[in-house]
């Protein structure tokens, strides 16, 4: 019963899996990197050198603190 309900689920490529996790992991790095960097000019009293629209920010440390909680 079990294997007639797995077949109607696509088959899952590992290769595409990976990547996209490695993907995510490689921009989950550059996130926090960015964050670590705007905490140390905020610390050192530094405005940004370019204004912005708007401020990723908020959701960078989200996004960076969701996927700190997963990994742990």
């Amino acid at each position: 019963m079990l294997a007639k309900q797995l077949s109607f689920l696509p088959p899952i490529d590992e290769k595409e899996v990976r990547n996209t996790i490695i993907r995510e992991l490689k921009k989950y790095k550059a996130l926090k990197v960015q964050l670590e960097y705007w905490k140390e000019q905020e610390a050192a009293g530094m405005s940004e050198p370019f204004p912005r629209l708007s401020d990723p920010h908020p959701y960078n440390e989200l996004k960076v603190a969701q996927i700190d909680r997963a990994l742990t």
